[in-house]
């Protein structure tokens, strides 16, 4: 009888265990609100795609600082920039 009562515990427990974890999963499942998680991501890509640009924003900045300083000229895409507006405005003038 032993080794029939000791399969009947095992059976038992495992039982409980799944319905434990069927209890948790349906807690999870109410508590979470799909709408709110959707909300989130959009609001994370909006703040991570601001962050990113206002990032390359500063660091182009300062990697024209840091050139002008360095070689006491304009980079050559500022420079390219700068050419190519004197060219439309002449154009245009024209």
């Amino acid at each position: 009888m032993d080794n029939i009562e000791q399969r009947v515990k095992k059976i038992v427990a495992e039982q409980l265990g799944k319905v434990r974890q069927d209890i948790r999963d349906l807690w999870d499942a109410l508590r979470d609100d799909p709408k709110k998680h959707a909300g989130n991501k959009r609001a994370w890509s909006l703040l991570s795609g601001a962050l990113t640009a206002v990032t390359a924003m500063v660091a182009r900045k300062a990697a024209i600082k840091i050139w002008t300083r360095l070689t006491g000229e304009l980079p050559p895409t500022v420079l390219e920039a700068e050419k190519e507006a004197a060219k439309l405005r002449k154009e245009m003038s024209a």
